[in-house]
């Protein structure tokens, strides 16, 4: 993964040289989230590439069985579970667990929009 900075004319390698199975932007565009083929689900400074936080979540999914969708909120990340009926939720902050939903049929896919996200807690 690659930071190119158009204003110096630059390109940065950020991060994991592992195969990158999905990448996705928190809703502010601010965090950049990386879940790698050995299942480390990791967050970036979408500015500066720094890292935030890291996590495997090879105990949680198996990432190879569905690969899995990520969304994020300013204070949660979302992961989806196809094979298992589940969408993740762990805390931005550190990726600690915070709750899991079971949900009807293989959620594939996953998109955080018209929430209000100062009250999410709530789910």
């Amino acid at each position: 993964m690659f930071r190119i900075d158009p204003v110096s004319n630059t390109m940065t390698q950020v991060g994991t040289t592992i195969k990158l199975m999905r990448v996705a932007l928190d809703e502010e565009g601010e965090t950049l989230l990386v879940l790698d083929e050995e299942g480390t689900l990791s967050l970036y400074d979408a500015a500066t590439g720094a890292l935030r936080a890291s996590r495997s979540l090879s105990g949680v999914l198996d990432a190879k069985a569905a690969t899995p969708y990520l969304a994020a909120s300013r204070r949660y990340v979302y992961v989806s579970n196809a094979p298992q009926g589940k969408v993740h939720m762990l805390r931005k902050q550190d990726l600690a667990d915070k709750q899991t939903f079971s949900v009807a049929g293989e959620p594939l896919r996953l998109a955080f929009v018209g929430a209000d996200a100062d009250s999410e807690d709530g789910h």
